[in-house]
């Protein structure tokens, strides 16, 4: 699984690249969220950082749940989708320094109500959080062309108002 943070909760203080591959370092290292991390299923996190202008905006995280440990080849992989996930942020235009944090927030809210939906999923229906996250991109949308956040949204609103 892979996901993008705009946070810099998995990033170190130089930006470069994090590997971690045991439960107690995921635990020592993020505390709470690495508790949930290794609660999930994952036994190792690699955030490769997302580099604009020489600042680093976020990082893109990939969560593993087999023990052999990532090659040179992965790592690169990883690399450079996080090297993408910045562009397609970004775009190729040139952004102020408050446009590119009103997109980095933009991109975070939704994320954040996308695991809400799922959360809302998983405790309706008694499912995982892989089966949550399934079951949201098949729900079927209000209006034709909604976005998944737009659906998640829906369902948090159904939720908050007894009718899910």
């Amino acid at each position: 699984m892979i996901a993008a943070n705009a946070s810099q909760a998995f990033a170190n203080a130089t930006g470069q690249a994090i590997y971690v591959s045991s439960t107690p370092e995921m635990i020592r290292r993020w505390s709470e969220v690495g508790q949930a991390i290794t609660a999930a299923g994952y036994t190792q996190v690699h955030a490769s950082p997302m580099h604009w202008h020489r600042e680093t905006i976020g990082t893109l995280n990939a969560f593993h749940r087999d023990n052999d440990p990532l090659d040179d080849t992965t790592l690169g992989l990883s690399q450079a989708f996080a090297n993408m996930a910045t562009a397609v942020i970004v775009q190729t235009t040139d952004l102020s320094g408050p446009e590119l944090v009103a997109r980095i927030s933009e991109a975070l809210q939704d994320r954040i109500v996308i695991e809400q939906a799922k959360g809302v999923l998983a405790e309706r229906y008694d499912l995982d959080m892989a089966e949550a996250y399934q079951t949201l991109i098949a729900w079927p949308p209000a209006k034709p062309g909604d976005t998944l956040t737009r659906i998640a949204t829906h369902i948090v609103e159904l939720a908050e108002h007894g009718r899910l």
